[in-house]
């Protein structure tokens, strides 16, 4: 990394409200920031479910009167379509005030401190997300998915990915055929795989995505990674393979736009996996679920975010 510079998107927003910094941060991810960080925001620190104990430290008052800033680095080559990632920034700060700016910086090391936090992930009971670069054996029912997460979205620790990783763990068998939409870091694909999936399809629009999830397969264990591959497409358009279970960790307003297609390749008994949707987007969704004719049979809430698992409704 000597010598490299980088692009860094800042969304400042007068807000400390948790769910909102939250969701900016995965706005970042989800165009594909190598890394995020949160600064100036005190009093969101201070009640975060997530803290790891931290010693609250005297803050000075010109640091206190700052306004929230949310960052996400890009490398240089990342193509940032910033009129899109403004939409949806003002559709998510509402009537909060905010200001996005992008800027070149040079070499820092705000990747490797991140890689001294970012621990062993317990997601689910028996799935574990381990960084690359850590020694972890697991016990003999976990199931342990090796990360270097950097390129793309999906470390484990954030609620979208649990309540995914959650809901394959409960509603996918042995031997199913599993599509995921969005695969970002490959997170999901894996643990399907590491469930006894007979075929595993990652897709992402990003090919940059494909490359981290790609990469991932070498840090996998698991003895036959041949049901497993990914490529880069848009959501399930021309997809032709048939599924037992679809899971698609996506922002919402994207997320309808692959429910017909879900519906052609999915099974009459199979299984559409939803996340990446905040707690008050739900009930939009619902909506639109129940016109294309899907029924929810789980909907799961963690730390402000939703999990949906659906079916194709039944003909009476």
């Amino acid at each position: 990394m000597t010598n490299k510079s980088w692009q860094k998107l800042t969304v400042t927003v007068a807000s400390l409200d948790t769910q909102l910094i939250d969701w900016l941060s995965y706005l970042l991810l989800e165009i594909e920031a190598e890394g995020t960080e949160v600064n100036y925001a005190f009093g969101y620190l201070e009640n975060h479910p997530d803290l790891f104990g931290e010693i609250p430290q005297e803050i000075p008052e010109e640091l206190l009167n700052r306004d929230t800033e949310v960052v996400g680095y890009f490398s240089q080559e990342r193509m940032i379509d910033l009129e899109a990632f403004e939409l949806a920034v003002k559709e998510a700060v509402q009537s909060v005030l905010y200001r996005i700016k992008l800027s070149e910086i040079e070499n820092e090391n705000w990747q490797q401190n991140w890689m001294q936090h970012y621990e062993v992930q317990d997601v689910s009971r028996f799935v574990k997300i381990v960084p690359m670069w850590q020694e972890y054996e697991g016990l003999a029912d976990e199931r342990v998915i090796r990360l270097d997460p950097g390129l793309a979205f999906g470390t484990g620790n954030h609620p979208t990915t649990q309540l995914g990783v959650q809901g394959l763990e409960m509603f996918m068998r042995s031997g199913d055929r599993v599509l995921d939409v969005g695969t970002g870091s490959g997170i999901l694909a894996f643990v399907a795989l590491a469930f006894g999936a007979s075929m595993v399809k990652g897709y992402d629009l990003d090919p940059q995505a494909i490359e981290s999830a790609v990469q991932n397969m070498a840090y996998q264990k698991t003895a036959d990674l041949s049901p497993l591959s990914f490529s880069v497409n848009d959501l399930l358009v021309g997809v032709k393979d048939e599924a037992d279970v679809i899971v698609a960790n996506i922002l919402p307003h994207i997320l309808v736009n692959m429910l017909d297609d879900a519906k052609v390749l999915l099974t009459d008994e199979g299984y559409l996996i939803l996340g990446g949707i905040l707690e008050e987007q739900g009930e939009k969704l619902e909506k639109v679920l129940k016109e294309k004719g899907w029924m929810i049979i789980q909907k799961t809430w963690l730390k402000g975010w939703l999990g949906y698992v659906t079916q194709k409704e039944r003909e009476v």
